[in-house]
């Protein structure tokens, strides 16, 4: 009955954009390397989708041997040299304005130990590991040539962009403002670049020599962090695109034009040719930028594209290190909400850092970019950017240009209009600036609810601003504390300017307010950022912060929004109601983006979404709960005989999985859980009510580790919990029907056991399966006991396996007979066969039932019994779900196989009075789902329900998710009950359903209309369990018409007209029979109708006819309306004459006739008698005639004549080349007709194209 073995390869459940990006890894946990002979079966971890087993988050990387330690002030140096030379460690660099030192370790000492070594000395302020990270672009092929996200004038929504014209006729920037890039360096031999590459005046290019004194030689253009060097030329290819995007030369005829035609480029390269750069590497480019602006570089911003580390005090120490340097980071390229999963460094809060989010030609957030409410300030174009390249490039372009995507992109158009703000008016200051691109940017509908501004950048606008107002909360307390004080702070401003006062209000009407003097806590007077000392009163907390600017209601702590909704059924009543943990008082939902299902409505005082959906789908829907917390939730509507009756989330701030589940008579289930988020591993469990309302919740939290496994209910409704203490004993643990502890027990079997399933006798016995080792031939072996009901143990066996062995669950008859099934094999070239064993109830082994299937993981998982007592199994081989019935002797009955999408795995089954297996378990959908399957006694599939927290594929979801059924349970009125783990966008938390099986009914209650002689197919829809059996009990079918038994569908060729009602009923494959469904079908005969290309025009009008009857129509009879007709099914006609016309048709066949006039046709009379000529290579003009326009055509040009007959001769005699176009009508829309000229044309000169002229 464990859910998730550790021979699985681990299934990824979200794939980043971005595949280059490498996170830090997480420092304590790391697993050790494996001992040179077999380790005992450990308690099981889960390998969570995504996740490696030691629960390292993924795409975690630093730089092994290194380390980066802050001092405490007042530290002398000999005492950090002391402490070096103590651990073994060599000072590779110091910042000393930071008190910061980067350490090269000791051979053989990891950075986790550094860590702590470091961490533990009393002078010492913090120590971190040095992390790497990587750059924010994504290549695509080089396709597009223009620059859109300046002025996007014809690609996906025209007007997405920056206006950046527009901005130019204030200013094209200005040699004397500078901005830096931390990133791969940049190509400053590029054509387009070379001119505005910042140059070093106070450094003689190559003597060799530290000229300025700065601690680099040579650094004429910037300097390589990497090597120490003073030469920062990109062999990457991502930083020379980043600054083309900052300030290509502009109006040089080469290229593409950067967001400043002028300005000065800093190169600082800590990024390598492979992508990747680490902290210090980062720090060093930060501090030389500091160094160099307090020796008068006028740097105003750096741009940073590239993040994806853990937090690091000490790159935000560096950040915040940089006196009036602006940070623009990208946002990341990971589609997640960053104010869940913070990307660093653009999540750090910092008031100089811009975080950037992507959007595209459409104004759509990118669908690879991260956004947040708090953590991402705007979006800037980021798809499909046409940029500098270097030669050499790690996508290969050619050409010095190229096109990439990604919030790398976006960053440098915010950075670049800083620069040209700057250049506007060179007494703007950093926050000034900041201000102006956050409140001057356009508001659009993707960027309201996914950045801090709802803006998208706009050049112009920041240029010039006027009374745009932008308020946001930014400092809140992590924790509430009543009467320890705390900071919070909100920007208020107006453009670019502060705008006051602030004041807080809290739920018990106290009164704060805010400031922006600079004096603590507020850091920088005028910046914009008010801030204030508070000390709360109460836990929970409302505030509503207001300001001219705007308002805000905050709720401490937040609240938040439960992640799962139980899905809907088509045609079924729906009641569910929206759920968030952390709610103080009445708040109303809204839905503040998308729309739900039709069919359902949601009630604001409730949040229950309720109604009858009419159609099936995945409707991804932003949900608001007052002012302050908001979510996106993926309502699934479903065609299924299954309903999810209610759904349950829990979870911790760390990955929860629920690992077996267990009902009690009264339909209470309880759900076990091992918890990971305090010092050592404890056991949850959780009992629910028969509506999914939490009882209560038992913890045990012994002074070591304790695993559980797996639970078990009695008649008297106390639970029993097997699992494991500190990796030694098997654990079972006894709870009252109240959630109290009544014993437990621990036992030791050999060296080492560990319980991985429990089930309790008839009699009250409780039976153990697990593991044992072998420490003599150091193999696991399977351990099956039989404890009393006060838990003493009777009998412990353990099956000698000739190699390794491993049990996963155990059931017990009513007669005391035992079946334990798991694994054989593993060790060493982990080739798993099926095992399922029998014991009598003294604990004789009566059988063994080994299987190979050929593949190398065929393991049993679960284990049910039958009425009977045959044994049904769970499990998987490669590739593959099995589900296998037994007999008491051991000979499978039937096997069935589930092949779903990606790698099914059956992890759990329960087996009701009937003989119907579930089976828990997962398939890959949106990344994976819950997934229950339902067996017949004979084996036959009757259903698949999966249940499914993501959005649609081609929705770029606000979560990145999955979700598992790792256990199922049935409940004694047929409930069922399924709990494992579901994917809320951070972490992993326990998610528990109940299901039940639809209620058979017809549920189609409008039959579409037929006609006569055209074909009739539509199928009655019920719910229930198929294969289902229609009969018609009243009533007649239209003539034609039959009814199929097996599909429910009405079908075949209509011979008469008429209302028909009739009475059908249905029957499933669970023995059920509905109630009868009364239905009505209308045939007709004919329904004429027709359309036309055009309704109004000029005449000569021309007007297409297209029949678009309904039925089986043999003749038509027009009327124009203008005296004329036609008998053709699909007629043309041309007006002639000015005036209003209402057309008609009478469409007919042997059984009758139907008249259709559905829109009248208007002709209008052009206003000039005589016809007009004009040319389209000037400003429109009338001519009296060809030979008039002639005269004054430009080159190449072309006469447009309309379709009119021109007297006299033609004579055409200037050196041009001109095309004389006839038969247009009195607009020039179009030329279908042909004009005359009464005359000859003379070609006495140059050259004449003729199209659509006739000379008479």
């Amino acid at each position: 009955m464990t859910r998730f073995s550790t021979l699985l390869v681990p299934l990824t459940l979200a794939l980043t954009l971005c595949t280059s990006y490498v996170h830090a890894a997480v420092l304590p946990g790391a697993v050790g390397v494996q001992a040179p002979h077999p380790s005992p079966v450990l308690p099981r971890k889960h390998v969570l989708p995504g996740k490696t087993d030691d629960r390292a988050p993924l795409r975690k990387k630093y730089r092994e041997g290194e380390l980066l330690v802050k001092f405490k002030a007042g530290v002398p140096s000999e005492r950090k040299k002391n402490l070096h030379k103590k651990h073994g460690a060599e000072k590779l660099k110091e910042f000393e304005a930071l008190r910061l030192h980067h350490l090269k370790l000791k051979k053989g000492m990891t950075v986790e130990e550094a860590v702590k070594l470091y961490q533990a000395d009393a002078d010492v302020q913090y120590a971190e590991p040095n992390m790497v990270f990587q750059l924010q672009a994504q290549p695509n092929d080089p396709l597009f040539a223009w620059q859109w996200g300046l002025e996007n004038l014809w690609r996906g929504n025209p007007g997405a962009d920056i206006k950046a014209p527009a901005a130019w006729d204030i200013t094209t920037g200005s040699a004397d403002v500078v901005v830096a890039t931390i990133d791969s360096g940049i190509d400053y031999t590029h054509p387009d670049l070379a001119a505005n590459v910042w140059g070093n005046t106070q450094e003689i290019p190559g003597n060799g020599i530290d000229d300025d004194g700065n601690g680099f030689i040579d650094d004429v253009y910037g300097i390589n962090a990497i090597t120490g060097s003073g030469d920062p030329f990109d062999d990457n290819g991502h930083g020379t695109h980043v600054a083309g995007t900052i300030g290509a030369v502009g109006n040089n005829s080469t290229g593409v034009v950067g967001v400043n035609w002028n300005v000065k480029i800093m190169a600082c390269k800590f990024v390598d040719a492979a992508g990747q750069g680490n902290t210090s590497d980062a720090i060093t480019c930060l501090q030389y930028i500091r160094q160099m602006k307090e020796r008068g570089v006028p740097v105003i911003a750096s741009n940073n594209s590239w993040g994806g580390g853990d937090y690091s005090q000490a790159l935000l120490d560096a950040i915040d290190n940089q006196a009036g340097t602006l940070f623009v980071a990208s946002a990341g390229n990971y589609t997640q909400d960053s104010d869940r999963i913070p990307f660093y460094p653009s999540a750090y809060p910092s008031a100089d850092i811009i975080s950037v989010g992507a959007s595209d030609s459409m104004d759509e957030v990118a669908y690879f970019s991260n956004y947040g409410k708090k953590s991402v300030d705007l979006l800037a174009p980021g798809a499909n950017i046409v940029s500098t390249l270097p030669a050499v490039n790690e996508w290969g372009f050619a050409g010095g240009y190229g096109e990439l995507s990604g919030t790398s992109m976006a960053a440098p158009h915010v950075t670049g209009v800083v620069a040209l703000a700057k250049a506007a008016d060179p007494s703007r200051n950093a926050s000034t600036l900041r201000n102006l691109i956050l409140t001057g940017g356009d508001t659009i509908p993707a960027a309201q609810w996914n950045t801090l501004t709802g803006k998208r950048l706009s050049a112009y606008g920041s240029l010039t601003c006027s009374d745009q107002r932008l308020f946001a909360v930014q400092q809140l307390p992590a924790t509430l504390t009543p009467g320890v004080p705390t900071v919070i702070s909100a920007l208020s401003i107006s453009c670019g300017s502060p705008l006051g006062d602030v004041t807080v209000t809290t739920s018990g009407g106290e009164s704060i307010t805010l400031h922006d003097d600079g004096i603590a806590p507020d850091t920088v007077a005028g910046d914009g950022i008010f801030s204030a000392s508070w000390t709360p009163v109460r836990n929970p907390e409302q505030l509503m912060f207001t300001s001219p600017a705007g308002s805000e209601q905050v709720l401490l702590p937040t609240p938040s929004i439960v992640h799962f909704v139980p899905a809907a059924n088509v045609g079924l009543p729906y009641r569910q109601r929206l759920k968030a943990t952390g709610i103080t008082g009445s708040l109303q939902w809204s839905v503040a983006e998308g729309a739900l299902p039709p069919g359902l409505t949601l009630d604001p005082a409730t949040g229950e979404i309720s109604g009858v959906p009419t159609v099936s789908g995945i409707w991804p829907v932003r949900v608001a709960l007052g002012q302050a917390v908001m979510r996106v939730v993926n309502l699934h509507v479903q065609n299924s005989p299954v309903v999810e009756r209610w759904a349950a989330v829990k979870g911790t701030s760390v990955d929860d999985a629920g690992d077996a589940v267990a009902a009690d008579a009264e339909g209470n289930s309880y759900v076990l859980s091992t918890m990971y988020d305090l010092a050592n591993e404890s056991i949850l469990l959780v009992k629910y009510d028969p509506t999914g309302n939490e009882v209560w919740s038992y913890r045990y939290d012994s002074p070591g580790r304790d695993f559980g496994s797996a639970v078990a209910v009695n008649a008297a409704g106390e639970a029993f919990i097997s699992g494991s203490l500190d990796d030694s004993y098997y654990l079972v643990l006894k709870i009252s029907r109240d959630g109290e502890l009544l014993w437990e027990k621990a036992y030791r079997v050999a060296t080492y056991a560990y319980a991985d399933d429990i089930a309790v006798g008839a009699d009250g016995a409780i039976y153990i399966a697990g593991n044992t080792l072998d420490t003599e031939n150091f193999k696991n072996q399977v351990m099956t006991a039989k404890l009393s009901p006060a838990g003493d143990e009777l009998w412990h066996r353990v099956y000698a396996s000739p190699i390794d062995g491993s049990a996963r669950a155990v059931a017990v008859d009513d007669s005391g007979n035992v079946y334990v099934a798991g694994s054989e094999g593993g060790h060493p070239d982990y080739d798993y066969n099926f095992l399922l064993m029998k014991y009598d109830a003294a604990g004789q082994l009566l059988w063994v039932k080994t299987e190979d299937n050929g593949t190398l993981q065929d393991q049993w998982e679960g284990l049910a019994l039958d009425p009977a007592g045959n044994p049904y199994v769970s499990g998987h081989r490669i590739g593959m779900q099995v589900t296998r019935k037994y007999d008491t002797d051991g000979n499978m009955l039937w096997s069935a196989d589930y092949d779903g999408m990606g790698t099914p795995n059956g992890y759990d089954i329960a087996v009701d009075s009937s003989g119907r297996a579930y089976v828990a378990g997962f398939t890959n959908g949106h990344g994976s789902d819950f997934n229950i399957l339902c067996y017949s006694p004979e084996g036959q599939l009757l259903w698949n329900r999966t249940s499914d927290s993501g959005g649609p594929l081609d929705y770029a979801s606000p979560m990145q998710t999955g979700d598992v059924a790792l256990a199922v349970a049935l409940g004694p009125s047929g409930q069922i009950f399924a709990t494992g783990l579901s994917g809320n966008g951070s972490d992993y938390d326990i998610l528990t359903i109940e299901y039940g099986i639809a209620p058979l009914s017809v549920i189609s209650s409008q039959l579409p209309p037929g006609l006569m002689l055209i074909p009739y197919r539509y199928p009655i829809a019920a719910t229930g369990v198929a294969p289902f059996n229609w009969s018609l009990t009243a009533g007649a079918l239209p003539q034609g018409l039959s009814l199929d038994p097996v599909t429910g569908e009405l079908n075949g060729t209509p011979t008469a007209s008429g209302t028909f009602t009739f009475t059908v009923r249905v029957s499933d494959a669970l023995g059920r029979v509905s109630s009868e469904r009364e239905l009505t079908v209308s045939v007709t005969n004919l329904s004429a109708g027709f359309t036309l290309n055009q309704l109004i025009g000029y005449a000569p009008f021309a007007v297409q006819f297209t029949d678009t009857t309904a039925g089986a129509a043999s003749d038509w009879a027009w009327d124009f309306g203008d005296g004329t007709g036609s008998t053709k099914q699909h007629p043309a006609h041309v007006y002639t004459a000015a005036g209003t016309y209402l057309p008609s048709l009478t469409a007919s066949n042997a059984y009758g006739s139907s008249t259709a006039a559905p829109s009248s046709v208007t002709v209008l009379a052009c206003m000039n008698q005589r016809a007009r000529v004009t040319t389209v290579s000037l400003p429109p003009a009338s001519f009296d005639d060809p030979q008039g326009a002639y005269a004054q055509a430009p080159g190449d040009g072309s006469i447009l004549l309309q379709a009119y007959d021109f007297p006299g001769d033609l004579s055409f005699d200037r050196d041009i080349t001109v095309k004389l176009r006839g038969g247009f009508d009195c607009q020039y829309y179009s030329n279908r007709e042909t004009t005359g000229i009464l005359g000859k044309l003379a070609v006495k000169s140059g050259k004449v194209v003729v199209e659509s002229l006739r000379f008479k």
